[in-house]
């Protein structure tokens, strides 16, 4: 799909195109590479990649940079995306919530199996 037709070199719709595919392809890297270490080195490969493209003039060339991109996003997704532990989600969750003040007023206690 094109986003030419719509959105002009130069303007600021292509700049915001851009760096959606940028973010992206950074969110993409972190699902398959969660640690540090490697997440950087794959982004700095990944903004070489952008910037190597940033001075294309024509509209043909940015127009095919751009569903390549696209094309490289669609299939590197991830069918298990990364989601940071203590995010909606994520494997923390919602772990070890407080009691709420109405149960701990009546008495409750986090240990209290009895009905």
């Amino acid at each position: 799909m094109s986003h030419l037709s719509v959105v002009q070199l130069g303007t600021r719709p292509h700049r915001s195109l851009v760096m959606s595919l940028y973010r992206r392809s950074l969110r993409t890297c972190k699902d398959w590479y969660p640690e540090r270490v490697e997440y950087w080195e794959k982004s700095k490969l990944i903004r070489d990649q952008f910037e190597k493209s940033r001075h294309a003039t024509s509209a043909q060339e940015v127009e095919g940079l751009i569903r390549q991109t696209e094309r490289a996003l669609s299939d590197y997704w991830h069918p298990d995306p990364y989601i940071a532990p203590h995010a909606p989600g994520g494997s923390s969750w919602e772990r070890n919530v407080p009691l709420p003040e109405e149960l701990l007023r009546r008495g409750v206690t986090p240990f209290d199996n009895s009905s």
